[in-house]
């Protein structure tokens, strides 16, 4: 959004342009950049100054009002235009609506309408900037994110993809909260993979599938819980994430061959 939007008044008549140029812009958040006395005039202007606002009459020689309001609709289609005209004629303001304009004043103009409908004009182009800021900083961020997404990490000599980068974020997620509920889903979710890629690739980094090494780490850590007599085996499998002891049981056995008893009594023995 603009501090001070910029102005071109034009009108073929020096005494009204000389009238409109006095008017108090700076008021309603606009500085006059030129003025000109025909279309062609408002054109040259227009090419080395970017303008947000153009007053201007629709009788003008060379390239009158309307012409120039659809040249402009054209060229540069961000750019308001406010017809001039002393014709009370629905018809004709029609006909300059339909030009692009955004909307028109009568001759003699009334300061008091035309203070109104600048303001009108500032909201849209407030409106308009607003707009086109969000969806700058929108595309900033994709691009950022597509950035980051193609990024290599250079570890040990080896370059190791996002795709890596990703895998090992979930191997320490499940690491730190074992003993939590953790789905692949949410483990996509959090490193903005689809799923299906993440399962494959987890497979591939690890040589063991997402589910079963979710149940090593677990296992592994009640190996080391079985070893503290102040634990009981029930109290083990809750705090490694299981509330199944019966399941629990026969996970360790599978993956030990011991049940956690067999396990701890064979601890005792040592």
């Amino acid at each position: 959004m603009k501090d001070m939007y910029t102005l071109i008044i034009a009108d073929d008549e020096f005494i009204i342009r000389q009238g409109l140029m006095s008017f108090k812009w700076e008021i309603f958040g606009f500085k006059v950049i030129g003025s000109a006395s025909d279309g062609e005039e408002v054109l040259n202007i227009m090419k080395n100054k970017p303008t947000d606002l153009l007053v201007t009459d629709i009788q003008m020689p060379i390239i009158d009002g309307l012409k120039l309001s659809e040249i402009i609709r054209n060229l540069y289609p961000s750019t308001k235009v406010i017809i001039l005209t002393g014709y009370k004629n629905f018809e004709y303001a029609q006909k300059a609506i339909n030009s692009g304009v955004s909307d028109y004043l009568l001759k003699p103009v009334d300061l008091t309408e035309m203070g109104n409908l600048i303001l009108k004009v500032k909201e849209e182009l407030d409106a308009e900037a607003s707009t086109k800021e969000l969806i700058y900083n929108y595309e900033r961020q994709l691009k950022e994110i597509s950035i980051k997404s193609s990024e290599q990490i250079t570890m040990n000599g080896y370059a190791k993809s996002s795709s890596h980068n990703a895998v090992q974020q979930v191997v320490n997620h499940i690491k730190e909260h074992y003993n939590m509920k953790i789905t692949l889903n949410d483990m996509a979710e959090k490193v903005y993979l689809n799923s299906s890629y993440l399962s494959v690739q987890f497979k591939k980094e690890m040589g063991i599938n997402f589910i079963d090494y979710i149940k090593k780490v677990r296992i592994e850590k009640a190996k080391e819980l079985l070893k503290r007599i102040d634990l009981k085996s029930y109290e083990v499998c809750e705090a490694v994430g299981y509330k199944d002891y019966k399941y629990f049981t026969e996970l360790f056995k599978e993956l030990t061959g011991l049940t956690p008893l067999e396990f701890r009594q064979k601890l005792n023995t040592k």
